[in-house]
């Protein structure tokens, strides 16, 4: 009896086996999601990520804002682990500074770095270095496509993705919380995703002395946090700033002066230094009900975890026992 049913086994799938374009796909290209996706394409398989930006990075991407090139999309902290900071130092060569102290090299106590770590040319570093590694590679496709909507047929064993004008097929399905589209199937029901809208203020200043900060907590009403991006970037000349405040709403992007006023007033400028330029961005982030879709998807989706850059240090063994380290 056994022998039969084992039999019966094989001929199920063998008879509904179907041969997929791509073994993953992974959407879009948060660090996260894009180490999730070296670590696929280290396996060997056949991996596509979807992004429907032009730029990778998600909210870790890099703009160019107040005529200068690479400056972060806005403020980030990515702890104090030296975990990370070794991971991504061997395996991506990445280079890190302290906040606190970004002329420098970033020592190998964490005690130092009461802010923790930064990659020394900040998101750039980071995202640039990951897409480097995914366009090596001849079993990896990146796509700045929109995944629009996708079916799931659990009797075959594969999702079907709509990229608009086209389709494709995967057998697993790599998502985020953040990830929008909509399911084919008859049985879900779609919703519309809850968004946050994130306003960002950037300030071109003009300034003598060297810059006095790099991360702050809001310290007027009205501001989130505010960051120096300055020792991160390059400038046409010595003597300008790049400062990027996250406001709590979209009206407070109204009064640039009043937040470059309170910098001033608790000592992080000197009384002479001067707004060159503003100019503001917005990042719109959504989130669906993935755990509605991965029921129905069972083992063909799985659900990356991205709420903080830190917690991808669950994912830190996974990933190197199948990537290779570079070469000291």
């Amino acid at each position: 009896m056994r022998f039969v049913l084992t039999i019966l086994l094989f001929l199920k799938g063998w008879l509904f086996a179907v041969q997929t374009d791509y073994d993953v796909t992974v959407v879009g290209t948060s660090p996260i999601s894009m180490l999730e996706a070296i670590y696929h394409i280290s396996k060997n398989e056949r991996v596509l990520i979807l992004e429907a930006d032009a730029k990778c990075g998600g909210a870790w991407k890099s703009i160019d804002i107040c005529g200068i090139a690479n400056a972060d999309l806005g403020c980030h902290l990515i702890g104090t682990d030296p975990k990370l900071k070794e991971f991504f130092k061997n395996y991506f060569g990445c280079k890190f500074v302290c906040l606190e102290h970004p002329d420098q090299d970033a020592v190998d106590s964490h005690s130092h770095c009461t802010n923790g770590y930064y990659f020394s040319n900040g998101c750039y570093e980071l995202v640039s270095r990951l897409q480097a590694v995914v366009e090596s590679r001849p079993n990896a496709v990146l796509l700045h496509r929109k995944l629009e909507s996708i079916f799931i047929d659990s009797a075959r064993e594969m999702i079907e993705l709509s990229l608009g004008d086209s389709r494709t097929t995967t057998t697993k399905l790599i998502l985020t919380p953040s990830s929008q589209f909509r399911v084919e199937n008859p049985s879900f029901t779609n919703q519309d995703p809850r968004g946050h809208l994130y306003p960002h203020l950037y300030l071109l200043v003009e300034e003598e002395t060297s810059s006095r900060f790099t991360y702050l907590n809001g310290i007027i009403s009205g501001m989130s946090r505010a960051m120096n991006l300055t020792p991160f970037l390059k400038f046409p000349r010595d003597n300008l700033q790049l400062i990027v405040i996250q406001t709590h709403g979209k009206n407070e992007l109204n009064n640039p002066q009043k937040f470059f006023d309170a910098l001033i007033d608790q000592g992080y400028f000197s009384p002479y230094a001067r707004i060159v330029e503003s100019a503001t961005y917005f990042y719109q982030q959504s989130y669906m009900n993935t755990t509605a879709i991965s029921h129905i998807g069972g083992p063909l989706v799985e659900i990356l975890d991205t709420s903080s850059f830190s917690g991808m240090i669950k994912y830190l063994d996974k990933w190197k026992s199948v990537m290779e380290p570079l070469e000291q």
